[in-house]
């Protein structure tokens, strides 16, 4: 064996499903705007909004990151009978 435990697709999913969502502060300032009052609601101060895109920048830029490094990662093949592959 080389040392790779196999995970099913089930584990895998729950797995992922135990990671708790990301609290971005701008995703809640858009979220509380309304269509009227543009990108962010009028009463929240700019140290807010300064903080919130500093966050949002942050998060995309660690994302991208990681996606890269995915890229990165060699296929394993699957031991797996994948019955669309013919269609």
């Amino acid at each position: 064996m080389n040392g790779i435990t196999p995970v099913s697709v089930e584990d895998l999913l729950a797995c992922l499903d135990k990671v708790p969502p990301v609290e971005l502060l701008g995703l809640t300032l858009l979220e509380q705007c309304q269509p009227s009052t543009g990108w962010f609601p009028g009463d929240v101060p700019m140290e807010a909004v300064v903080k919130a895109t500093i966050q949002l920048i942050g998060y995309g830029e660690r994302a991208r990151y990681a996606a890269e490094k995915l890229s990165d990662l060699r296929a394993i093949p699957l031991a797996l009978p994948i019955e669309e592959y013919g269609l």
